[in-house]
């Protein structure tokens, strides 16, 4: 066995020991949470917490808008996430619609609501409390979705076609905008945030994790995902490289 055919051997454990796996999270798992925030018109904007429904909406209309924020608990031992999905049990079957998905981006402060002075909550948002006046990323404004450009960047458009009690699972969703935003994660939370385009006041119902019906499911985020190689692995690793190489090295000299 020569030098080459021995890197080739680590080579080929390594990739079997760094195979991808594939799980599913749910906004009930963990630190998970997903939560509605509504604001109506510019002079009501309402601190009342939605958290708890077992549906939650999202809606442009022009005296009323609600917006949906979900967090994901990630697991530990992601090293790569390599793809992703976004599942939604869809509720409402009058027509196809869609709704705008935005990633939280990571901050250390998301200011303040420029309206009240209310700070805005962090990325740890407690679901019991969020509501439109201290949403992180959320603003009181028109453009943009009425989002904070500072602190969200939009992901894509999630289509969610009929019938109803359906999980919104579309074919070719794209993903590398997804796939990014959850690698560039460095404290192990993302939070997502859902909208309506603004065309229409058609709400979007989407299932939470609070929702009783056992045919339907929380949000979840599916991921296939390289995972962090445990300090044994390297080292068993090491030990194998180097007994390779030591037998390789013994046998050309008896060669």
């Amino acid at each position: 066995m020569n030098a080459g055919r021995t890197c080739l051997a680590v080579l080929v454990v390594f990739a079997g020991v760094c195979e991808a796996e594939t799980i599913t999270v749910t906004t009930a798992d963990g630190n998970g949470a997903d939560a509605e925030v509504r604001g109506y018109s510019p002079d009501d904007r309402t601190d009342i917490n939605y958290a708890s429904s077992g549906t939650i909406s999202a809606r442009w209309g022009e005296n009323r808008q609600q917006k949906i924020w979900l967090r994901f608990d990630l697991p530990d031992d992601i090293d790569m996430v390599t793809d992703a999905r976004l599942e939604l049990f869809y509720l409402r079957s009058d027509t196809e619609l869609s709704i705008e998905v935005f990633g939280l981006t990571e901050s250390a402060d998301y200011g303040i609501n420029q309206l009240t002075g209310e700070d805005r909550l962090g990325e740890d948002w407690p679901e019991n409390l969020i509501a439109w006046n201290n949403a992180p990323g959320n603003v009181d404004s028109g453009f943009d979705h009425g989002l904070n450009t500072l602190y969200v960047e939009k992901l894509y458009r999630h289509y969610l076609p009929p019938p109803a009690h359906t999980t919104v699972t579309p074919p070719g969703t794209p993903t590398d905008s997804l796939v990014a935003f959850l690698n560039s994660d460095t404290n192990g939370m993302v939070t997502f945030i859902a909208g309506r385009p603004k065309v229409w006041p058609v709400v979007v119902n989407i299932a939470s994790k609070e929702h009783t019906d056992p045919t339907s499911h929380a949000p979840r985020l599916v991921l296939e995902y390289k995972p962090i190689p445990e300090p044994s692995t390297f080292t068993l690793l090491a030990m194998g490289a180097f007994g390779l190489l030591a037998y390789a090295w013994r046998r050309r000299r008896t060669i």
